[in-house]
């Protein structure tokens, strides 16, 4: 059986042929099949009969598109070699007499391919190539068909020699490549008034083949393809003029829009996705990478909506980003189909979903849509402390849900958790910094330092050593001392002079003092409201304020955290290196000159080299960017070291601001929010020993058991040893003097002996209950108050 081809239903039957006799065998003949193909329309047996009927009483124009329909697919008609060249002889003598010599030109070739021995096939081939003056092509078919005959003296011989004469001397005429490109210009004209559209697209193809320059010759494939596409309705080889237009000139986008618009209506979509791939292809290298991305994008939603391909529309989408950050819609839709993916392949796209989850909630903090997303993907990956991390920074949000609630509930620590790692600059830099945080002004800035401070010593607060009270933080043992060791231990800063004082604005700060005449710098603690803090409380603020001491950002204390003051400071440093500005303040000319008299020789080479580097990469300096970049690092820095979002951000929420970056509350908050769920913070965690794995025991007092009657009863309870309760940083918030705390326990012990009959009459588990009771206070007590060790208080005496 013949494979069928699609054949649409067929027009009516056309007027029959009423010559020999035969107008009603034929017309019974063409309804007959007509009445078979309606029910039928792909079988080729009755397809091909039809159009013979036609061809033998010379209907051509009937014939010619049954053929072509007929032939549209070749590799579906399931006939032998012989055979099927024979169709297309039969289909060329159709268009041939229906006026359509370039397609009957064709289909004699398609017939000399499958039967190249067939003497009258390459006779009707060369003929036809004569007519359309393809004098090349006629010459060699004739010099084939002169070598076949003379041997064996065929008298068709003469008619090809005569043949060969008249193209020689075609060729050889006078006529210049000027004359002919007037000529065929000439012919396109007459073809053009007379619409005889075969003999343009002819013209058309010849001036092509003849055009050197490729702008002209793309010119010439699109009007071919509007011919094709609109006057001969041959979208196909439309289709294929506008691609060699493209070829030759990928910049004129009409044709490509007009591709597009074809192939849209057509419905043929992998089509459409191999024209954007080869106009991609075409582009590159070419300066136009915005028509690149919309490209792009455009492949991707083909990919999204009409292939269905979401591996490739990702891969897409991936690429929009990589040149366009901010294409808002495309992550978003990246995200739905990672989303979607991962419940095919959760292992092969889980960490890809993760990066653009990040991303997306990062641009958009205010849609929690995403921390949820992650915190399924974490949790389905069995990442604990990841997850933790997700539940509370969406309980923070107020926007957690009942497992999210508990988990945050049952994982967090109350109390601080020592890092056991080494947070080292290498460590800080890929890290804790933030990515806005310009590396090239920092380094200028950690050049600067030295100068800078000995510079500045003239505003150095008044207060002398003699006059406030220090800390000797080595050796003494109150939870603030153990708080500033464990970051100068895990951080390796040298920690400073602590000044213990009671008259500062702020519950700590950074202060330029004065020690033999030379500047250095203090840590002012406020005495009055800074000591009864909890532990994880003093390490969030005492690292997010240590984070100035590194050199590189010790210019931002010293400048008082003016933006202002530290561009006056850079510039000097910058004329300093020997980079020429002009127009510069006096301010900074004398701030110049200062800061050279404290660098020495090898200093000033380092400063040039780095002012150098920084001006050769930087148009302006945005100093605004950068001090909100030194804020948001000392956030991720104190984060890091307290390992606690919820203490951090109670710690903001009640600070009084220092600085103008500090007055907004908002923005810190949120980059807060932002790191500790960031894979940075993950990592720093995991580095230092200080995530969540398991949840945190619940301890609760023994319950108060019957009381028990006689003496055997009695004896036979032995109270088992009473556990000491987690201390609950909850229970009091204000620190209370000793004495009074020692008579709370007693208060408390014997209000519950009296509670059950006196103390004679207590119970062993009575009195293990009030064993707790004290033991709690006793716990609170030591971390709320200075032991009474001999050594200096830290407040104000009770």
């Amino acid at each position: 059986m013949p494979v069928k081809a699609q054949v649409p239903p067929l027009p009516p039957s056309p007027r029959p042929a009423p010559t020999n006799g035969r107008s009603d065998p034929y017309r019974n003949r063409i309804e007959q099949l007509h009445r078979h193909l309606t029910t039928q329309p792909d079988d080729t047996n009755a397809l091909y009969e039809l159009a013979r009927v036609y061809l033998e009483y010379e209907h051509f124009e009937q014939a010619a598109p049954l053929f072509a329909k007929l032939l549209a697919e070749p590799e579906r008609v399931d006939l032998d070699p012989a055979a099927l060249a024979a169709v297309y002889s039969q289909a060329a003598r159709a268009s041939a007499s229906a006026g359509d010599h370039d397609a009957a030109h064709h289909y004699r070739r398609q017939a000399h391919d499958l039967s190249p021995d067939d003497d009258q096939l390459l006779m009707e081939l060369a003929e036809s190539a004569f007519k359309l003056a393809a004098w090349d092509e006629a010459h060699r078919h004739y010099a084939i068909l002169a070598a076949r005959f003379e041997p064996r003296g065929d008298p068709r011989l003469e008619h090809v020699q005569r043949r060969v004469a008249d193209i020689k001397r075609r060729q050889s005429g006078p006529t210049t490549a000027a004359t002919a490109n007037d000529s065929l210009h000439t012919a396109l004209r007459v073809h053009t008034d007379n619409e005889h559209w075969p003999g343009v697209v002819r013209t058309l193809a010849t001036l092509t083949e003849h055009e050197q320059d490729p702008a002209t010759r793309s010119q010439y494939h699109r009007n071919a393809a509007l011919v094709y596409r609109d006057k001969l309705r041959d979208p196909a080889r439309a289709l294929a003029e506008f691609e060699q237009a493209l070829d030759d000139d990928p910049t004129h986008l009409e044709s490509f829009e007009a591709i597009d618009q074809m192939l849209t209506e057509a419905r043929q979509w992998s089509g459409l996705e191999r024209s954007y791939r080869r106009m991609i292809a075409r582009l590159q290298g070419r300066g136009m990478a915005q028509v690149e991305l919309v490209l792009w994008r455009n492949l991707a939603e083909i990919y999204r909506t009409r292939l269905r391909n979401f591996d490739a529309a990702t891969r897409a989408y991936e690429i929009v980003l990589a040149r366009d950050a901010d294409d808002h819609d495309a992550r978003v839709q990246l995200v739905e189909l990672y989303q979607r993916l991962l419940d095919q392949s959760f292992d092969r796209y889980a960490k890809s979903a993760v990066r653009e989850h990040h991303a997306l909630w990062q641009r958009q903090p205010n849609d929690t849509g995403s921390l949820h997303s992650l915190y399924r993907v974490y949790r389905r990956l069995g990442a604990t402390d990841k997850s933790y991390c997700l539940a509370a920074a969406l309980s923070l949000l107020h926007r957690a849900t009942a497992e999210q609630a508990d988990m945050y509930r049952r994982y967090r620590r109350p109390a601080l958790v020592e890092a056991q790692g080494r947070v080292s600059e290498e460590f800080l830099d890929e890290l804790v910094l933030h990515p806005d945080l310009d590396r090239k002004l920092t380094a200028v800035f950690a050049a600067l330092a030295p100068a800078a401070m000995a510079v500045l010593a003239g505003r150095s607060d008044p207060a002398t050593l003699d006059s406030v009270r220090t800390l000797d933080v080595q050796r003494d043992g109150s939870p603030l001392a153990e708080t500033l060791r464990y970051i100068s231990r895990t951080t390796g800063l040298a920690l400073p002079q602590t000044l213990l004082r009671a008259d500062i604005a702020h519950d700590l700060e950074i202060k330029l003092t004065r020690r033999d005449s030379q500047p250095q710098l203090s840590l002012a603690i406020n005495t009055r409201t800074f000591r009864a803090r909890p532990r994880i409380d003093m390490a969030f603020a005492l690292a997010r304020e240590l984070f100035t001491l590194y050199p590189p950002f010790r210019v931002y204390e010293l400048c008082d955290y003016d933006a202002q003051r530290l561009g006056d400071l850079l510039l000097a440093g910058l004329k300093l290196g020997g980079s020429r500005l002009e127009r510069l303040p006096l301010r900074v000319h004398w701030l110049s000159r200062r800061l050279a008299t404290h660098l020495d020789r090898p200093a000033r080479r380092n400063l040039a080299a780095l002012a150098q580097s920084f001006v050769d990469s930087h148009a302006t300096a945005d100093m605004r960017r950068w001090v909100r970049a030194v804020e948001a690092s000392a956030l991720r820095f104190g984060l890091v070291l307290c390992g606690d979002v919820g203490t951090a951000a109670s710690v903001l929420a009640h600070e009084r601001p220092r600085s103008p970056e500090r007055k907004d509350k908002t923005w810190l908050v949120r980059e807060l929010l932002s790191f500790s769920v960031s894979e940075s913070f993950f990592v720093a965690r995991e580095r230092l020993g200080t995530r969540c794995l398991t949840p945190q025991p619940v301890t609760r007092l023994p319950a108060h058991p019957p009381r028990a009657t006689g003496a055997a009863s009695i004896a036979t309870q032995r109270p088992s040893a009473p556990q000491r309760p987690a201390p609950q940083t909850n229970q009091i918030n204000a620190r209370l003097p000793t004495g009074l705390a020692e008579r709370m326990k007693r208060r408390a012990a014997r209000l519950l002996a009296e509670r059950h009959g006196g103390p004679g009459n207590c119970t062993p588990q009575m009195a293990a209950t009030i064993d707790a009771i004290v033991q709690e206070i006793d716990s609170w007590l030591g971390e709320n108050n200075t032991p009474s060790n001999g050594r200096q208080q830290l407040g104000p005496r009770p």
